[in-house]
């Protein structure tokens, strides 16, 4: 689950650029080196199957819980 703003996304390795994908023709399907992912601002989950190499991108709605059982309670 990620936090987005407006712009372009690729998915990489290790937090290396040896290793990343993109998108060519936007068709859910990752690309070795491929184009750049473009992504509009909100909270998405992106899912990845790295045998397939198919991914999506999905809004995601975030919930907050408030109460005498949380650690903050009602703040």
């Amino acid at each position: 689950i990620v936090n987005l703003i407006d712009g372009e996304i690729k998915i990489r390795q290790n937090s290396d650029w040896a290793v990343n994908y993109g998108d060519n023709g936007k068709d859910g399907t990752l690309d070795a080196g491929g184009d750049n992912i473009k992504v509009s601002a909100g909270t998405y989950l992106i899912t990845v199957d790295f045998k397939t190499l198919k991914y999506t991108i999905e809004a995601f709605k975030v919930w907050g819980i408030v109460g005498s059982g949380t650690a903050n309670g009602w703040n």
